[in-house]
């Protein structure tokens, strides 16, 4: 037996999230990092709104204020992954929480 497709789904499939995720990342006003392709800032008048890190299929956002706010309730619609956490999660599995101060550990 010969296998002519991934077993699992389609190889390009990582990918097509990717270019998907960060598609609409940019049509909503985010910007890539010049330092970081996986890494996404939502720019405001008064400095940083929020971030986005992405890794494969991993997401970690974070940010303050009434547009982060709007965001990310077309976010969550967009994509309506199963699990969404605030404050605490795993993350490229490392376990990471968020303080009152908004500070990550």
């Amino acid at each position: 037996m010969e296998a002519i497709t991934s077993m699992y789904g389609l190889n390009t499939a990582p990918l097509a999230w990717f270019e998907t995720l960060t598609g609409y990342l940019a049509e909503q006003g985010w910007r890539k990092s010049a330092l970081d392709p996986c890494m996404w800032i939502l720019d405001g008048e008064s400095g940083i709104e929020g971030i986005c890190v992405i890794h494969v299929d991993d997401v970690a956002i974070a940010g303050k204020g009434a547009r982060y706010q709007a965001f990310l309730e077309r976010f969550q619609k967009r994509f309506p992954f199963r699990k969404w956490r605030k404050r605490s999660g795993t993350s490229t599995g490392a376990w990471v929480e968020q303080d009152e101060h908004y500070n990550i550990h």
